[in-house]
Order: structure tokens, then C-alpha cells, then sequence
């Protein structure tokens, strides 16, 4: 995966987010890039987060000291949804389903504008349910995280 930007990674994501109609109806806030929680967002809507992943020297896949071992470049991606806490959930199983290697049936993920594909893996078992400390128009506003290495 050398030379595939965290932007292709994210416009990766966010292309296979939008083509998903159960996920797009379940989320209609929209998913955004950035790791802030936004105030003016339709509820729920989720945030993408994508960073390096680990050093390939030191990921335990890899190593450029070695002559003819590839380059693998990861990134670490998350998805957080904030809303209710049974909209949240709702959303954490759709978007298993769209990017889960085994739920989904493939780990592939297209790059747009190339004939590029990324793997995908999930990080946790499940997903990361928590509360919000801020309250929204006097509902309690939860956060739901999933990370995957792409």
C-alpha cells in the first residue's frame, strides 16, 4: 500500500460509507472527517479518523532492513457515531457489516480513481459503547468506536 495518502484511505472509507444505503439511512447526520464532535449535526452522525498506522520496522509484518521484503504502509482508522444510544448501536452493527473482512465476506476495500485495493482488518471484537458527558436538548448523547487497521 506505499504511496496510498490518508486522504485516498479516508475517501476509500467514505465511498464505501456512502454506497451502503442501510448505513447511510441509520446515520443521517452523515460521516465527517475529523476526531471533534460538531454541534449543528443532524443525530446520529459519525466522525473518521484516519492516522498512520504502525512502523512497518517494528508491525511484526515487515522490515525494510531485509532486501525483498515489501513495504507495508498501514493506517489506523476510526469511526465514531454519536447519538442515542440505541441509534448508536444500530449504527456500530451496520457499519460491521459494511467493513468487517467476515461479516462482509471480503477484505478488500476499492480506492477510488485506481485500481488499488486496501485491506481491511478489525482492531477490537467489538465495538466501544460509552456515554457522553454532555447532554443534548436533555437527552443522554452516547459514543459508539470502531477502529480497523487498513
Amino acid at each position: 500500500m506505499a504511496g496510498i495518502p490518508d486522504d485516498d484511505v479516508a475517501q476509500a472509507i467514505t465511498t464505501a460509507w456512502l454506497i451502503d444505503a442501510p448505513l447511510v439511512a441509520a446515520v443521517p447526520g452523515g460521516l465527517h472527517n475529523g476526531s471533534r464532535a460538531q454541534a449543528g449535526l443532524q443525530r446520529p452522525y459519525a466522525r473518521l479518523i484516519v492516522q498512520q498506522g504502525p512502523t512497518p520496522a517494528t508491525d511484526g509484518y515487515s522490515s525494510p532492513m531485509v532486501v525483498g521484503t515489501p513495504w507495508i504502509d498501514f493506517r489506523h482508522v476510526t469511526i465514531k457515531v454519536w447519538g442515542l444510544r440505541a441509534q448508536v448501536k444500530a449504527a456500530l452493527i451496520l457499519g460491521e457489516a459494511a467493513f468487517d473482512p467476515v461479516v462482509k465476506g471480503t477484505a478488500q476495500l476499492p480506492v477510488p480513481n485506481t485500481t488499488a485495493t486496501l485491506f481491511v482488518r478489525p482492531l477490537s471484537p467489538a465495538a466501544d459503547l460509552e456515554e457522553d458527558p454532555a447532554q443534548k436538548d436533555g437527552e443522554d448523547i452516547w459514543i459508539g468506536t470502531t477502529d480497523y487497521e487498513v
